[in-house]
């Protein structure tokens, strides 16, 4: 298939006009990109937050549990308490990995610069469109 070309003529302010357009819808996309970029580092944010929660209520429940096996039974005497209390094991907690986090964090900021760098060059196109 055979491809042809149209070759459109517009005035001059009619042109500038809407170039200024094309460039105002671009600043648009541009700020909704932003705007997804700013949501995606809030919801990263969210799942970290969730991440240390989690690991606090263990933390607590841990604790909880630790307290309980310390209380004494009134059935058991004293000197076999002891005895049993020596048996329990503490168990660790981990900690969640930050450096995932920081990493995706970052990657995002980095995105929100270079969209506002593309934002200033637009706007500078526009202003010298319309002077």
């Amino acid at each position: 298939m055979e491809e042809k070309q149209v070759y459109v003529s517009f005035e001059n302010e009619e042109y500038k006009l809407n170039k200024a357009e094309l460039l105002q819808c671009k600043i648009a996309l541009i700020n909704l990109q932003k705007h997804l970029t700013r949501l995606s580092a809030i919801r990263s944010t969210k799942k970290r937050l969730i991440a240390q929660l989690s690991q606090q209520v263990s933390s607590v429940e841990l604790i909880v549990s630790n307290i309980d096996d310390k209380m004494p039974d009134k059935t058991i005497p004293k000197h076999i308490q002891k005895k049993v209390h020596h048996v329990h094991k503490k168990e660790k907690i981990e900690k969640p990995i930050k450096e995932k986090v920081e990493k995706v964090v970052y990657e995002e900021e980095t995105d929100l610069s270079r969209l506002d760098k593309e934002l200033l060059e637009l706007h500078s196109k526009i202003k010298s469109l319309t002077s």
